[in-house]
């Protein structure tokens, strides 16, 4: 219910007041769940969680898969706009208008919607969570006109030494970091690695405000998805004739970034593998869901002549997305060593399907450590085309077994559950909050 005033209850004096762009309908990355989950199980550890957002027509691709979701959460949305739809002319806008990200328009409006809720509502705490920019400066632009303690949730590094690329926007990003550094009671991280490179920067005297959460996957969700999904398969099985067995289908469901997910070497190994024959001996297709970059894919992969063996499909609703974790024989996890320090969401996710995955990451990277210690034992560089023939000619001969270090164990992974998540973040709440009641 959005605007309303009402929400599923926590205690009525804890009120955390979450500060995010993504929130559906938006249709974006699996990183949008963080937000959806802790609104949804804050009010469990006692927190009632209200969300302030962007109004609908700031969004690039909106999705109504997950309105059911947040239907008892209390939302509120802010005037926003996107600088290259709503301010170019003939395709230019003045940057100022995309400062520090195309969506700096939602500063203003969430800034007053921001002060009235406060002043209704009392939050005992502020939560904002990158990867839009924009949400820290309305955190931190709260914190200070109130008074309200700040939690800066950055998920991953804001800046590296190339990134941002351009020169202006890296130096907001240095500013806006140091903004949450000097005020933020307490700052977030997806892992340890962001942690410790955060402390490197910033001193070992913040060690106490530095917190890693890492991303995980909504249990709940995923069992109703499985339970749909088993019996839809036993329909099946039961109408269906016996016949050869099809192709295996390898997923990756997700934006595959050029230089983060640079995909060169994964479809090299590709045609080296369909010319070696091994994909003759078993029949498998690659399917990249939702790549964002399918233009610049397709031409990659016609290079290649492997347009039988790769396939583009477009996005599909979130539990759709997910139920096609459960039908694919394998997952593809891509993570450049520009990433090193990094975990995609959906390696969780992907974890939690229970089937094959396949991680295309540095051995010595977070995403590799992580996928180790929940069971998942096999890796190869996303730059490495050798090794990742080799890792995936590995699979093809096994099929998919569950017992060859490709799959995650069951009680590893269930530690890694949203909703263990959060109670996390609503112990780091309770800090925060300590003796702060409000103005």
């Amino acid at each position: 219910m959005e605007d309303s005033g009402k929400g599923r209850a926590g205690s009525p004096g804890r009120v955390a007041l979450l500060i995010a762009y993504h929130f559906p309908p938006v249709l974006a990355s699996s990183g949008l769940q963080r937000t959806v989950s802790n609104a949804k199980y804050l009010p469990d550890y006692g927190w009632r969680a209200v969300v302030l957002t962007a109004q609908q027509r700031a969004y690039r691709a909106v999705s109504n898969g997950q309105m059911d979701d947040i239907a008892d959460m209390e939302v509120h949305r802010a005037l926003a706009f996107d600088a290259a739809r709503h301010f170019a002319v003939k395709g230019r806008y003045p940057r100022f208008f995309a400062l520090p990200d195309p969506w700096s328009s939602w500063w203003f409006g969430a800034v007053l919607k921001g002060l009235r809720l406060v002043r209704s509502l009392k939050p005992r705490v502020l939560w904002s969570t990158y990867p839009i920019a924009t949400a820290h400066l309305i955190g931190y632009t709260l914190h200070k006109l109130t008074g309200v303690p700040w939690v800066a949730d950055f998920r991953d590094p804001m800046t590296d030494a190339d990134y941002p690329t351009d020169p202006l926007t890296r130096k907001l990003y240095h500013r806006i970091e140091r903004l949450a550094m000097n005020n933020a009671s307490l700052c977030v991280f997806t892992t340890e690695a962001s942690r410790r490179e955060y402390l490197r920067r910033f001193g070992n005297e913040s060690a106490d405000r530095f917190l890693t959460i890492p991303n995980g996957f909504d249990e709940v969700l995923f069992r109703e998805v499985e339970d749909r999904a088993r019996s839809c398969r036993k329909v099946g099985e039961a109408d269906g004739a016996q016949g050869e067995k099809p192709p295996l289908l390898l997923l990756h469901s997700g934006v595959v970034y050029p230089s983060e997910r640079d995909p060169t070497a994964l479809l090299d190994a590709i045609a080296a593998l369909e010319e070696s024959g091994a994909f003759a001996k078993r029949p498998a297709r690659i399917r990249f869901r939702a790549s964002g970059n399918d233009d610049a894919l397709r031409d990659m992969i016609a290079a290649r002549r492997i347009g039988h063996r790769v396939e583009l499909a477009p996005s599909l609703p979130y539990r759709e997305a997910i139920a096609e974790y459960f039908d694919a024989d394998a997952l593809l996890v891509l993570q450049g060593e520009s990433c090193s320090q990094q975990v995609p969401a959906k390696l969780y996710e992907y974890a939690r399907a229970g089937k094959p995955v396949i991680v295309l990451a540095d051995p010595s990277s977070e995403t590799a450590r992580i996928a180790r210690d929940i069971g998942i034992q096999k890796s190869v560089a996303l730059e490495d085309s050798g090794g990742i023939r080799s890792l995936i000619e590995e699979w093809l001969i096994l099929e998919g077994c569950n017992e060859s270090g490709f799959v995650a164990k069951l009680d590893a992974v269930k530690e890694c559950s949203r909703e263990k998540r959060v109670r996390t973040l609503a112990q780091g709440f309770e800090e925060v909050a300590g003796g702060y009641w409000g103005p």
